[in-house]
């Protein structure tokens, strides 16, 4: 994360842009879930695995609408969680 902080970023967008379309198309084919959860490990017993000034950095901005993802695509999980109550 520290030697080459652009590729940790391109992959956790990249990660975060194939969820997105693989959720939108498993809804698009009509089924339907009572949440939609990204689990991850960010730290291990008393401490994370990184700082949190690299969390702030890096991954933080893809905790939000990250900027590789469409806002449309983005409004549209919300408003499809939305419509089927799950937001």
């Amino acid at each position: 994360m520290i030697e080459n902080p652009e590729w940790c970023i391109d992959m956790f967008n990249h990660f975060l842009d194939v969820n997105l379309t693989l959720l939108d198309m498993v809804w698009n084919e009509g089924y339907e879930f009572d949440c939609v959860t990204w689990p991850d490990d960010m730290g291990y017993k008393n401490n994370q695995f990184f700082s949190v000034k690299l969390y702030r950095e890096l991954l933080k901005p893809v905790h939000s609408v990250p900027p590789t993802v469409s806002l449309e695509n983005f409004r549209h999980i919300v408003d499809l969680a939305k419509k089927l109550g799950r937001y």
